[in-house]
């Protein structure tokens, strides 16, 4: 499940409580705003106050609530808690005005505000419906948690993971705490009846949302929590996403429903948790454009940077008024090194990939009149407004090894790349220059205001070894690209050509003036199909993924018509504005099925 998002509307100025068990809370008010509440990873308060709280789960939320209440009462929190003896809950986590609390037969959920020292607070329970699973904590953190009273103390731990085994047969749910969202993931192992996990929800009315989330109503709360994703893990590591969504059983039970083909002898992992997540910047505007990660998880993000103060490790100057930068972490968020590269004025990287044979980076984007010299003759010149480039960089230390223009007398721009295992690398966007250096070209001129580019290089020295436009007579860019194992070129992005030439195609005709495209060529650059993919609104294709025979395209759309097929397919029409989509074709263009993405 992601990360449960809470929402609020409540306004004034009263104390509410609402939950099944509010009395208590209301005769307990008086009492605790004087003695009980939490300060500095200590609980303090009288025994009767404190143990006449405990005893109503509802009332630890005035028990934290009175730390917000009181300005010398500070919470700092981190993971999830164990509890006092005889506490009717087992683990205790805050994030934000959200609490979670860990009970042998399920979870609370406690939403609580508090102004100057006013409380309101709102409780769900969810509850698992049929099976009384085993509770246990892992990864334990250095914190103690100290809970004195006039007769004891008890010093409490602090773990990052809660765990309930056997919240049915063969499934268990994991609670992972980070300091800016609760989440849980559900693991169903080989042989695992997920068709037997059920959430009972106490304290609030469930509800799906058009874009497939979940929505849970209490009062003037509201929790909400995405659509699921779910992956299993391939024998060499690569994980294969699993098709999940709701199953809404009533307006208060719930579980998960799997549709679609998965290998039953491998763990399904539901909602995967975020591990790490960092900001990167300095004091003006910055922008990561996309990421490569290498077969040790390491982790390579490029984009552009306005800021001289941007965090950098072993790099080169900032120069100009924007820079390309080139950051690197390791797979447990670690950053290692980050680089600026640029001339005088702008520079930006769209692309970054990692060829895993030499481990060397590349990176492709555009320079506006640069005033770098970059080392490779073909074509090494700034020849317009602004040219596409292609650089080389250490993956060790990020340092400068070659680059080269890809540049005609006008404007030219790199938003993709891609590796091919004969050691080549594949180079797409945009020129409206006519003298764009081509060399066995599917097109040969220009057709059009804009048309594609795509180029193959050679690795590691940068020499073209076959590049082309390929376009209609209107504006058409690329804006993703993959390969197969073969050396076939996959390309995605928009046209506005009427006359976008098409073969073999799904679509041969544009059903409006800007569509997204699917582009097919072989190793040797020349096509194999093409065809528009879109509705009667504007459709554009961002990025796709070739796997085991099969096209993933991704992009965006505001056509309510966008062609939607298949019979397990996760949206069948358009909530929003503007929504995703994902197209699964196969590699020779036929179209497999098409979803619908968004809220």
């Amino acid at each position: 499940m992601a990360a449960l998002q809470h929402r609020s509307a409540c306004r004034g100025n009263r104390t509410v409580f609402n939950g099944p068990h509010c009395s208590a809370l209301r005769r307990a008010l008086p009492a605790a705003y004087g003695e009980g509440y939490v300060i500095c990873r200590t609980i303090i308060g009288s025994v009767d106050t404190v143990r006449n709280l405990c005893s109503n789960l509802c009332a630890i939320v005035l028990l934290v609530g009175c730390a917000y209440a009181h300005p010398s009462a500070l919470l700092f929190q981190h993971g999830f808690i164990e509890a006092p003896p005889a506490s009717p809950y087992r683990y205790h986590a805050r994030s934000g005005a959200l609490h979670l609390y860990c009970r042998s037969s399920g979870i609370s959920l406690v939403a609580a505000h508090v102004a100057d020292t006013l409380v309101r607070a709102h409780r769900v329970d969810l509850d698992f419906a049929t099976w009384q699973p085993t509770i246990t904590a892992h990864q334990q953190r250095s914190e103690q948690y100290h809970f004195t009273n006039a007769t004891a103390r008890y010093d409490l731990r602090a773990f990052e993971v809660v765990r309930y085994e056997n919240v049915a047969p063969g499934v268990d749910v994991f609670l992972r705490w980070n300091p800016t969202q609760v989440k849980y993931d559900v693991v169903v192992h080989p042989g695992g009846q997920l068709d037997q996990f059920r959430f009972t929800v106490r304290g609030g009315r469930i509800e799906r949302t058009r874009g497939g989330a979940l929505r849970i109503r209490c009062g003037t709360e509201e929790f909400l929590d995405a659509p699921p994703v779910a992956f299993q893990e391939s024998p060499d590591g690569t994980r294969v996403p699993v098709m999940v969504e709701y199953a809404i059983l009533s307006d208060t039970v719930f579980g998960y429903r799997i549709y679609g083909a998965f290998d039953a002898r491998r763990e399904v992992v539901i909602d995967p948790a975020i591990v790490w997540s960092t900001y990167l910047g300095g004091s003006q505007e910055d922008a990561a454009n996309d990421i490569a990660t290498d077969g040790a998880g390491t982790i390579y993000v490029a984009g552009n940077t306005r800021s001289i103060d941007f965090p950098l490790r072993g790099a080169t100057f900032n120069r100009g008024r924007q820079n390309m930068v080139i950051a690197k972490f390791t797979a447990n968020g670690q950053h290692l090194w980050s680089t600026y590269f640029g001339g005088e004025q702008d520079e930006v990287a769209k692309a970054i990939v990692v060829d895993p044979r030499s481990g060397m980076l590349y990176v492709g984007g555009w320079s506006s009149r640069p005033s770098v010299i970059l080392d490779q003759p073909y074509p090494n010149r700034a020849g317009g407004a602004f040219d596409a480039v292609v650089l080389a960089f250490s993956s060790t230390d990020g340092t400068f090894v070659r680059g080269t223009f890809l540049g005609g007398s006008r404007e030219e721009l790199i938003n993709a790349l891609a590796v091919r295992q004969d050691g080549s690398l594949i180079a797409v966007g945009r020129s409206n220059s006519n003298d764009f250096p081509v060399a066995q070209a599917q097109q040969a001129t220009l057709a059009g205001d804009n048309d594609i580019t795509i180029t193959a290089l050679s690795l590691p020295t940068l020499q073209v070894l076959w590049s082309t436009y390929y376009g209609g007579s209107a504006f058409d860019e690329a804006y993703g690209v993959a390969v197969s194992p073969s050396g076939s070129v996959f390309v995605t992005g928009v046209t506005v050509s009427a006359d976008f030439p098409t073969a073999n195609a799904y679509q041969g005709r544009p059903p409006m003036l800007d569509n997204a495209f699917v582009l097919a060529l072989n190793s040797s650059g020349r096509r194999t199909w093409a065809t528009y993919l879109g509705g009667n609104d504007y459709d554009l294709g961002n990025r796709l993924v070739y796997w085991n025979g099969l096209l993933f395209v991704a992009g965006t759309t505001s056509s309510a018509d966008f062609p939607i097929q298949g019979d397990s397919i996760a949206q069948r029409s358009k909530s929003g504005f503007n929504d995703a989509f994902l197209t699964c074709m196969s590699e020779s263009g036929t179209l497999q099925w098409s979803t619908y993405w968004g809220g």
